[in-house]
């Protein structure tokens, strides 16, 4: 069995969690993971510098190698903090958006029906391989069925 297979097969896809936790707790975790993605592309942003700052100071060729392994380390961690941020919040904003019952004007009180699409929580997907998700909801009120 590969890695790969196993982090594929182990994952958890945004509708069986939202099913498991109900949409505001996935919602509420969705932003502090989002934003937990923010606060990483900070402080990449700021090993980036550190990076620079010895490369700088031009002390001989080892630390000029050190300062740019470690701003690489920074950057790579910066752009991929940032896309996943950017990832999240955009599925987040995406499904709170049409989270409203039409019928009775309840937020996040609905039952999931089904799902398709892709879940934009695989950060191994290609933009050009995801499909944008939906969800085939009913309200737990009224009983009124939409699709987000």
């Amino acid at each position: 069995m590969n890695g790969r297979r196993v982090a594929r097969d182990g994952a958890m896809h945004t509708a069986e969690k939202i099913r498991k936790l109900g949409f505001k707790r996935w919602y509420e975790r969705a932003l502090l993971e989002g934003h937990a993605y923010l606060v990483t592309c900070f402080l990449g942003m700021i090993v980036a510098i550190a990076g620079i700052e010895v490369v700088g100071g031009r002390q001989g060729l080892g630390q000029v190698l050190v300062g740019v392994a470690v701003g690489g380390l920074g950057v790579g961690v910066c752009l991929f903090s940032w896309q996943r941020y950017h990832r999240i919040l955009i599925l987040a904003e995406h499904l709170g958006a049409g989270a409203t019952c039409g019928r009775c004007g309840h937020y996040a009180r609905f039952g999931l029906i089904g799902s398709g699409g892709s879940d934009m929580d695989d950060p191994r997907e290609q933009p050009q391989e995801r499909g944008p998700i939906w969800l085939h909801v009913k309200c737990r009120e009224c009983g009124n069925e939409w699709v987000i």
